[in-house]
């Protein structure tokens, strides 16, 4: 299973750096549009967390009352 992507930075019109995501890799750990993302740097390597996502697995987890 191969986890790493490569991609390009780009800037948008107000200088604000984006990190597109490839739509492999959305479509992968289904990922939504407007989800909030976490980053970590070790070892030259990033570590990215959707909170959102993650938010979302846990709710589906709870029994409703």
């Amino acid at each position: 299973m191969n986890n790493s992507w490569e991609v390009i930075l780009e800037e948008d019109e107000n200088g604000e750096i984006i990190l597109p995501f490839p739509p492999e890799l959305i479509k992968r750990y289904g990922w939504l549009e407007g989800d909030e993302i976490e980053f970590e740097i070790e070892d030259k390597c990033a570590i990215i967390i959707n909170t959102t996502a993650k938010m979302r697995e846990e709710a589906d987890k709870v029994d409703p009352v």
